[in-house]
């Protein structure tokens, strides 16, 4: 699988943008977790998980709790408790459709940090794994296959209104 599709390659080849977008990918991707990136997960209060419907429709939901609910539990995989608060089973229904999922963590006031995690993701009830989490209906557990950062400055600009 290419981290960019070939419309994004004909875009950047449009804006001569391609040797930057490669060198984006060879020196910001990574496919293990950084002591940066464990650090920000582990703080995280809210991140953002994205997946697809039957239909191939975007469907992004963001969870929230107090930091630690996310957990690591190797060098490019970790686990989510999941708590259906709607009762819908939206996200874990699209994951059991279409394992491939991100995830999007942003770091707390003042670290202007956005981390990326593409991966493959399953859904258990394992009795071991639920026992961690009270409560818990599901556990979704993410392998990690393109993990990067971004800086939030980078994204913003001031545009001014025509009247």
């Amino acid at each position: 699988m290419s981290f960019y599709s070939e419309e994004s390659q004909a875009l950047q080849r449009r804006f001569g943008l391609q040797t930057a977008a490669d060198d984006f990918y060879k020196t910001q991707c990574h496919t293990e977790f950084s002591p940066s990136d464990r650090n920000l997960i582990k703080q995280a209060t809210t991140f953002f998980l994205t997946t697809t419907d039957g239909h191939g429709h975007p469907v992004c939901a963001a969870k929230s709790s107090t930091p630690g609910l996310v957990r690591m539990i190797d060098r490019n995989a970790l686990i989510i408790p999941y708590y259906d608060a709607n009762e819908m089973f939206r996200s874990t229904g699209n994951i059991i459709k279409n394992p491939y999922i991100e995830l999007l963590f942003i770091g707390a006031q003042g670290q202007h940090q956005i981390l990326h995690i593409n991966g493959i993701a399953s859904v258990t009830d394992t009795t071991s794994l639920l026992n961690q989490f009270p409560d818990a209906q599901l556990i979704i557990r993410v392998t990690a296959f393109d993990i990067f950062q971004d800086c939030l400055r980078r994204h913003y600009h001031v545009v001014k209104a025509v009247a």
